[in-house]
């Protein structure tokens, strides 16, 4: 147990890929079409899910700090192209009789929600510590903080060093001065008790600092 905690917490992403990739297996054995109802039902749930969290980020709820992310516009384009997209497969398929109004009313609840989440979008990038674990967008794997030197926080990208010399790098970012203030007040609250470098190198910023968090 110990061994598969470990993995969970290095790799949670991959670890539950793989884990739905075998329910699906299952699911498929079971009836044709329990596996692409199950995926549509997940795909909506991850949707509604997504429009909650930026809800919750709008009205200041979020247990996390969030900031810019140069995909975010990227992200918005895609969002807004598939909900049309999907609108426009849908409404043609029953205009030929190839969906029933049940298929059809679910496209066009998967349509409005992503077209949901283009508008009401919040920022892509996110900082969050839970369980002595730090995770950041870009990092793939989780990073516990008793291995962690030093937080850096740059215009564009945060590095984190480790006490062992290994360096984790999160690039594409969009801080501004207002994030960086964010970031260094939640890592403030978040690391009491830990002996850790926080440092502000954006250029004019007036939370230029360098502290170590006790």
């Amino acid at each position: 147990m110990g061994v598969l905690k470990k993995i969970v917490n290095k790799n949670p992403a991959i670890f539950w890929f793989v884990i739905w990739i075998l329910f699906f297996f299952l699911l498929s054995r079971v009836h044709p079409l329990a596996s692409s109802v199950l995926l549509v039902m997940a795909g909506i749930f991850g949707l509604i899910y997504s429009i909650f969290t930026t809800y919750n980020y709008r009205m200041g709820k979020l247990k996390y700090v969030v900031f810019a992310a140069y995909n975010d516009d990227y992200s918005r384009f895609y969002s807004l192209f598939f909900s049309v997209a999907v609108l426009l497969v849908i409404g043609f398929s029953h205009y030929l009789n190839f969906l029933s109004i049940v298929w059809f009313s679910v496209g066009v609840l998967v349509a409005l929600l992503l077209l949901a989440n283009g508008f009401y979008a919040m920022p892509g990038g996110f900082l969050k510590i839970k369980s002595a674990t730090l995770r950041l967008s870009g990092l793939a794997e989780a990073v516990a903080i008793e291995y962690i030197a030093s937080i850096d926080i740059y215009h564009n990208r945060i590095v984190i060093k480790g006490l062992n010399g290994k360096v984790w790098l999160a690039s594409n970012l969009k801080i501004n001065e207002l994030a960086s203030k964010e970031i260094i007040n939640y890592l403030a609250a978040s690391l009491i008790g830990q002996a850790v470098a926080v440092t502000n190198h954006l250029e004019g910023s007036l939370t230029r600092q360098s502290k170590i968090v006790n």
